[in-house]
């Protein structure tokens, strides 16, 4: 800390170190979660946080380290990355799925129910991770492309 740096008081010391477990609870469950509407309410979540924290930051510059502003940063520049392996996840859940579908009509019936959901969802990935999508879905799932 800066010779001249201020303290917070307790209670933006509280709200930093809520702030902060927030931060690492969304940062643990993003890179475990398969399904697609609880993938981007933690990409949400998470964008808000260190957006709520970037008014502390500017209060107490030298409280933080990495900074709010520095972490969205590689949020933003790692988007691409984090989708991409969210969709490997939600490929290997429809796998799991439809694992447990004996006949051909409910395993289809189930693989389209899941594909449009991710569908549905588009418009919040990036335009390249769901061309990903589309391309690693029929390879992966021939079957059910005619």
């Amino acid at each position: 800390m800066g010779l001249f740096s201020k303290k917070p008081n307790q209670h933006d010391a509280f709200m930093i170190k809520q702030k902060m477990q927030e931060l690492n609870y969304y940062n643990e469950t993003i890179v475990r979660m398969d399904n697609v509407e609880g993938f981007l309410n933690q990409i949400s979540g998470l964008k808000n946080t260190v957006i709520d924290m970037q008014k502390y930051e500017r209060k107490y510059p030298d409280v933080f380290n990495p900074k709010p502003s520095k972490i969205l940063k590689n949020f933003e520049t790692n988007k691409l990355i984090l989708e991409k392996n969210f969709i490997d996840r939600y490929l290997l859940a429809i796998e799991r799925k439809l694992l447990n579908y004996s006949t051909m009509r409910g395993k289809t019936n189930n693989f389209n129910k899941m594909v449009d959901i991710f569908k549905y969802y588009a418009g919040e990935f990036e335009p390249e991770n769901v061309n990903y999508f589309s391309i690693k879905l029929q390879e992966r799932f021939p079957e059910f492309y005619q």
